[in-house]
């Protein structure tokens, strides 16, 4: 697993879902080390999160614990979100990256 924290923080979020299927965000530290991995070019393997307690799977977007048995829950990477206060729930990855894309090309707009 890759533990190196990235060198800049990301616009984008990690979250977990729990059994309730809120989405809870990962720490700071660990979005920016899933993130420097991504940017490194690796789509694949594991990160470690939550002071090694825990394995992101990249490609199958997996947490799984690593010392004791629980489920696996699903994780995602979003910069964009819906819903109501206290309930927020992240666009899809392919949505959010469009929405991005999107929202930097007005605001370039604006500031020409």
């Amino acid at each position: 697993a890759t533990s190196e924290p990235a060198a800049s923080q990301s616009p984008y979020c990690w979250l977990v879902q729990d059994e309730n299927d809120r989405w809870t965000p990962l720490k700071r530290t660990d979005s920016d080390r899933l993130e420097a991995v991504l940017a490194n070019g690796q789509a694949s393997g594991s990160v470690q999160v939550e002071l090694g307690r825990y394995d992101v799977d990249l490609e199958a977007r997996k947490l799984r614990s690593v010392y004791w048995d629980e489920p696996a829950r699903a994780v995602t990477r979003s910069s964009w979100f819906y819903g109501r206060t206290g309930a927020w729930t992240p666009y899809g990855e392919d949505d959010a990256q469009e929405l991005e894309a999107a929202f930097q090309k007005l605001r370039a707009g604006k500031e020409v």
